[in-house]
């Protein structure tokens, strides 16, 4: 990470991590000091566990937003406990495949239909 980064410690905040509400805390802040062009390390030393909720809401919709390359390049997740990881992975490539879909064009046969008729030449 070539720019200035941020850590933000989650012990901080509890050892169990549990709440969506909370997860949208943290994210703001982290969105910030993003904003501010900075790189963001989040520090999971002393976290136990956290639930899909809160995971989802700070690191899954971060993901989202950023796109996998710059999550890549501008956020570091450290120190997570093996009990943590797949929660984190399942969250991010989750929000990942569900942003993948919401940009491909599903053509059913009533959009077939939809655009068959708007289409057709008036005589």
């Amino acid at each position: 990470m070539g720019s200035e980064r941020i850590v933000f410690r989650l012990a901080e905040r509890g050892e169990f991590l549990g709440s969506r509400k909370l997860g949208a805390e943290i994210r703001h802040e982290l969105e910030a000091a993003l904003d501010q062009g900075k790189n963001v390390v989040v520090d999971f030393e002393g976290i136990t566990m956290v639930s899909h909720s809160f995971a989802d809401e700070l690191i899954g919709k971060l993901a989202a937003a950023l796109g996998m390359e710059a999550f890549r390049l501008r956020m570091r997740l450290i120190k997570v406990v093996p009990e943590i990881a797949p929660i984190l992975r399942y969250v991010i490539s989750s929000r990942l495949v569900e942003q993948a879909h919401s940009h491909v064009e599903l053509v059913t046969p009533s959009t077939v239909a939809s655009k068959a008729q708007t289409s057709q030449v008036v005589k």
